[in-house]
């Protein structure tokens, strides 16, 4: 861009020279402090529309926007089906659970990835219009008793939720799901 405004320069000195009529020779023109700033602000708006002409370029890609109108529904098309989560996320939760040995280091991370994958999975059945949220627990068994509670306050015909318990001989997971809709 120095190399664009730097030609701009030369080429408005030899316009300069042609009107004039005068050469290096013969006398240089004087070139006054208001001159100078006129040209650098000018060579500065330059520099600015061309970084913005640069970044404003749209892709073929960006250009198309789906806009979506208000259908003013107030009830799901494709209601939550605890029926549908559970077959979904049954495999899912044996899968990362019938290797899984219990390590207090670990578990933060198991129960991450397992709600990210519980969270896809549920994702794929294409409740439209749900704000799904997944919890997973997960504990290491050692003779205590543990029971694990949720409240929520939602509408009885829309709302709904799936829970899936895995245990086995020293290790529980927990994982609930809960579908609430957006109206």
């Amino acid at each position: 861009m120095y190399a664009y405004c730097h030609a701009f320069y030369r080429e408005s000195c030899k316009a300069f020279q042609l009107t004039t009529g005068l050469t290096a020779e013969e006398e240089k023109p004087k070139i006054s402090l208001y001159s100078l700033m006129a040209t650098r602000k000018l060579a500065r708006n330059l520099i600015a529309n061309f970084r913005t002409r640069k970044q404003r370029q749209p892709n073929k890609q960006d250009t198309l926007i789906k806009t979506i109108q208000p259908t003013y529904k107030l009830e799901p098309c494709y209601p939550f089906s605890v029926e549908k989560v559970m077959a979904v996320i049954t495999p899912e939760v044996d899968r990362y659970m019938e290797s899984f040995v219990y390590r207090p280091s670990m578990a933060p991370v198991i129960s991450r990835a397992l709600t990210e994958v519980c969270l896809s999975a549920t994702k794929r059945c294409r409740f439209d219009r749900y704000k799904l949220v997944c919890t997973v627990v997960l504990g290491e068994k050692l003779g205590q008793q543990m029971s694990i509670a949720s409240r929520c306050v939602w509408d009885d015909k829309t709302d709904n939720h799936a829970s899936y318990t895995w245990q086995n001989s020293s290790i529980f997971c927990c994982v609930n799901i809960f579908g609430i809709y957006l109206d």
